[in-house]
This record gives structure tokens, C-alpha cells and sequence, in this order.
């Protein structure tokens, strides 16, 4: 439902709910069964050393220890002291990238408010913000954090500051009208107070449209957290190199064992010196078999002519 597009009327119709005497216990209890507890989810944690070893389970780091080994076992300590370095640099930038992402996540749950003001059988209480549930009718005033989406119905002077969602840090003047743009971005949505922002100057009551996971922070927070999961183009283009270069590896490895093996070969740069002194010695046998040919032919012929003068002369 897009809230922000409704009148108070149709609002308090469509969460059924009363600005005079707000839920009852036994309804609070019903919705919160329905929806859960008002705060955002987290995944199963992982442990520390468990994360830093996931780190070393991809197809190229797998490659480059097995280059390791090999490295070792040819008696080339350096190239394999070196790729280990490299191998573990790389799993300490993977680990502690993947812990930023999950301390970002528990940011955004200590961006909820632990108390909130809420109209409960016609009178005003402070509970916990994780027990409000849809249709709970909240007031909050200047230097209170709002503790879940909320479609303002009352607003007096009313600015909240939204750079945990928007990142614009100039606090937006909220009011209680309807908007009639079917398609605004969240920054424009100025009848509506979201979870974790905070209320910069004024007053206003409103009523609970999202709780938990259906909030616009929630929907953050899920994509945080879903986010290790996923790999970019730039990482899937990385990988495909790193196979290639693999490959080229394991060929160069494959010429010095057989440079190794064979004494009269030490290196690629003899091999080639080598082809091109055979081609060059071949090429001047062929040159000096035409020499000899073309000094033969040359003989022959001025003895023919010598005898044809004598011929004629006798």
C-alpha cells in the first residue's frame, strides 16, 4: 500500500486502528504475533576464524597454494614464500571487508529507539520500540528518534533529519498532507517519518504503517546482508583472469621441468639461439652448395666456347 498517497481517513481505515483510543492490549498482542517484533533481522553469525578461512576456499587461491607446493617441491622457496604472502594479504582484505559489512548491519539496528511514546486504550505510555506493530499510534518531538515508518497525521513545525536513508544531511520539513505523485523517491516523501531518523525541530503524532523488516531501513539492512552473497562483474572478470594466468603458470612450470630434464636445453632463450644457429648453418651450407654450382657451370661453359674458337679456326 502506498501510504503516503491516502488521506487520514482511508489510513486509519486501512490499519485499522482508532486516533482516539489508539490498540487495544489484545489487538497489540494479535498483530504482533502477525508481523513479529519491531527490529531488524540478522543471519546466523559466523565466527571469526571461520570467516577468515572461507576466505582461502576460492577456485584461484586454491590454485596459487597448489603453485605453492609445487614451487616447493622444485626447490623455489622464494616464488613460494611469495605466493603465500600474496595469498594471505588477500585473505586479511577479504575478511576484514566482509566484517565492515556486518558491523554496518548492527549500526543500523542501534539506529532504532529503545522507547517510544504510544497510544494504547486511550492513553499515552512508553514502551519499547520493538513492541510497536502496525496501526500503534506514536507521537515523537524534537530530539526523538522515530522507531519505525510512520504516516504523520499531526505535524507542527515538523523537520527530521534523514541522512541514515538519503544521506542528505539538511532536515526535511515534514507535513501531514496527502501526496497526489503516484511515483516519489524516498527523499520525497515528506508524510512520512522512517525508521532511524531523527526529529530535528517540532512536534507530530502519526500512525505505525512498518515495522521490523518492511521499513525502508529494513530494506537496507536486507541488502546488507545479502550482499555477501553476490559478486560484482568486476569480481567475475578478476576470477576468469586468474585463471588464465594460472594456466600460464602451470605451462611455464611444465618448460623448466623439461629444461631441468634435459641438459643441452637449460632455457627457452637457449632453445631459440640454438634453432636460429641451425637455421643459420644450413643456410650457409645452401649458399655454398649454389657457389660451388655456379663456379662449375661458369667453367664448363667457357671450355665449351674455348672449343668451338678452335673449331672454327682449324
Amino acid at each position: 500500500m502506498k501510504f503516503h498517497e491516502m488521506g487520514q481517513t482511508d489510513l486509519l481505515e486501512a490499519t485499522n486502528t482508532s486516533m482516539k483510543q489508539g490498540l487495544t492490549e489484545k489487538e497489540v498482542k494479535k498483530r504482533l504475533d502477525k508481523h513479529g517484533p519491531n527490529e531488524l533481522q540478522e543471519g546466523k553469525k559466523t565466527s571469526a576464524l571461520i570467516l577468515f578461512l572461507a576466505q582461502f576456499k576460492d577456485f584461484m587461491v586454491l590454485v596459487l597454494l597448489a603453485a605453492t607446493l609445487i614451487s616447493g617441491f622444485l626447490g623455489e622457496y622464494v616464488d613460494a614464500v611469495a605466493i603465500i604472502a600474496i595469498v594471505f594479504v588477500n585473505g586479511i582484505l577479504g575478511f576484514f571487508q566482509e566484517r565492515r559489512a556486518e558491523q554496518s548491519l548492527q549500526a543500523l539496528k542501534e539506529l532504532s529507539t529503545p522507547h517510544v511514546m504510544a497510544l494504547r486504550e486511550g492513553s499515552w505510555t512508553k514502551i519499547p520500540s520493538k513492541e510497536l506493530v502496525p496501526g500503534d499510534i506514536v507521537k515523537f518531538t524534537s530530539g526523538d528518534r522515530i522507531g519505525a515508518d510512520v504516516r504523520i497525521v499531526e505535524a507542527k513545525s515538523l523537520e527530521i533529519e534523514e541522512s541514515a536513508l538519503t544521506g542528505e544531511s539538511i532536515p526535511v520539513v515534514k507535513h501531514a498532507d496527502k501526496l497526489k505523485k503516484p511515483d516519489v523517491s524516498l527523499g520525497d516523501i515528506t508524510n512520512m517519518a522512517f525508521m532511524g531518523t531523527i526529529v530535528t525541530r517540532g512536534s507530530g503524532v502519526g500512525v505505525v504503517v512498518g515495522t521490523g523488516m518492511n521499513t525502508a531501513m529494513g530494506k537496507i539492512a536486507d541488502m546488507l546482508e545479502s550482499a555477501g552473497t553476490l559478486s560484482t562483474p568486476l569480481q567475475r572478470r578478476l576470477e576468469q583472469l586468474g585463471k588464465i594466468l594460472n594456466c600460464c603458470r602451470f605451462a611455464a612450470h611444465r618448460t623448466r621441468c623439461r629444461c631441468r630434464r634435459d641438459p643441452g636445453t637449460r632455457s627457452v632463450q637457449y632453445v631459440f639461439s640454438r634453432c636460429l644457429t641451425s637455421g643459420s648453418r644450413h643456410s650457409r651450407r645452401a649458399s655454398s652448395h649454389c657457389d660451388s654450382s655456379a663456379v662449375i657451370g661458369c667453367t664448363a661453359y667457357d671450355q665449351a666456347k674455348i672449343n668451338r674458337e678452335k673449331a672454327s679456326s682449324g
